[in-house]
């Protein structure tokens, strides 16, 4: 009998002995396997799905596939990553909707309606902005460059710096100040015209005197990033204007301006006669 006790404890020595052989086993391989991974400079910050963000030694983020070592999407870009047409469409497009969407611009349009009186439709001058009859004037880029036109002139100029590295936020805030500088040309517009400016058989001719904004002022300081299509906006705008302001008894326009009283024939307002 004195014997089992004996085995007992030769058996516990055997089973704590073998244990410990295996805890030594396990930390050795886990140190191989550490050495022996690849190592990666950038540290993980954050992970979804199969797409992790992190770190790098720079402070700066960027977005990579957690299986690839070699593919990331940096937040900024460069000519390298916008040289596909629908890259740079989309990236034009997210400026747009950035610009649109910032208090900045909502206040530059309070400006001009508040400060600058611009509250009549420069088409329709018996429209006018009133909150209790929830007619809107809408501002309108034009009629020669878009917002899109602008955003893609003053991605053109940051394209060209060397060693450019730019992003949404960047453009957008350069493109909101060219509207508070007052370079940006822009045309008031009640809804049913500003759609019609859609479709260009069915809009009406824009005059310069009918918008605010310094266009000649933008193109003297960022014409020599226009492209071949802005230069042909130019000056398709200048032959619409001889065709259509150069005698006003031929004007093809189906809607008559009712504001200016330059060259254009002035359409008698039943308001202001009163």
């Amino acid at each position: 009998m004195a014997i089992m006790p004996c085995l007992y404890h030769k058996m516990e020595i055997f089973s704590i002995f073998f244990s410990y052989l295996l805890t030594i086993e396990y930390i050795k391989n886990e140190v191989l396997k550490y050495i022996m991974e690849p190592k990666n400079e950038l540290k993980t910050v954050n992970s979804m799905v199969n797409i992790v963000s992190k770190k790098s030694a720079d402070g700066t983020y960027e977005i990579c596939l957690k299986e690839s070592q070699y593919y990331y999407l940096p937040f900024d870009k460069n000519e390298i990553n916008l040289a596909d047409e629908r890259v740079r469409d989309q990236f034009i497009k997210a400026v747009e909707r950035r610009v649109r969407r910032s208090k900045l611009y909502k206040a530059y349009i309070d400006y001009l309606k508040t400060d600058c009186k611009l509250t009549h439709c420069s088409v329709f001058g018996n429209i006018e902005a009133d909150k209790k009859s929830k007619t809107k004037v809408e501002m309108h880029h034009g009629p020669i460059f878009t917002l899109y036109d602008i955003v893609s002139i003053v991605l053109e100029k940051h394209l060209r710096e060397p060693h450019c590295e730019i992003n949404t936020f960047d453009i957008a805030a350069e493109v909101l100040d060219l509207h508070r500088r007052k370079l940006v040309q822009t045309v008031m517009l009640c809804e049913s015209v500003h759609k019609s400016m859609d479709n260009p058989k069915m809009a009406p001719f824009i005059s310069l005197d009918q918008t605010f904004g310094d266009i000649f002022g933008f193109i003297k300081e960022y014409h020599e990033y226009f492209s071949p299509k802005h230069i042909a906006s130019i000056k398709n705008y200048i032959m619409n204007y001889e065709k259509n302001l150069g005698n006003s008894e031929k004007r093809l326009n189906m809607f008559k301006p009712c504001f200016v009283k330059y060259n254009i024939k002035s359409v008698p307002n039943k308001r202001w006669s009163q």
